[in-house]
């Protein structure tokens, strides 16, 4: 994934950038068939979302949404991914302090 996200920073022309970018897909595409959750849900985002070409506050909702089952099935698993359940609650508490703070900027521009 760090490979094609790398490769999605070049410029038209470069060729080496290109070939990385074609070679990653095709592997990450290969891996998201034989993938189980939550891997798959990880590059399925990747592949439709390379970081660089979106933004990470605006896809922070769907993702969780997403991940949300995979979630429950890993819970069983407190000790070993208890960093998950951390990094989505970061996440949340990270997207309900952006959403209300462009809610107050919606109301401070409709005053």
């Amino acid at each position: 994934m760090n490979l094609f996200e790398a490769s999605r920073i070049g410029i038209q022309g470069e060729d080496i950038l290109d070939e990385a970018s074609k070679f990653s897909w095709e592997i990450l595409e290969t891996s998201l068939k034989n993938a189980e959750e939550p891997e798959a849900t990880i590059i399925g985002h990747t592949l439709g979302n390379p970081y660089l070409r979106s933004s990470p506050k605006l896809m922070a909702k769907s993702f969780l949404h997403s991940f949300e089952p995979s979630l429950k099935i890993l819970h069983n698993f407190k000790d070993t991914n208890a960093w998950t359940n951390q990094l989505q609650e970061l996440a949340r508490m990270d997207f309900n302090i952006a959403q209300v703070t462009h809610q107050s900027e919606i109301n401070e521009v409709h005053r």
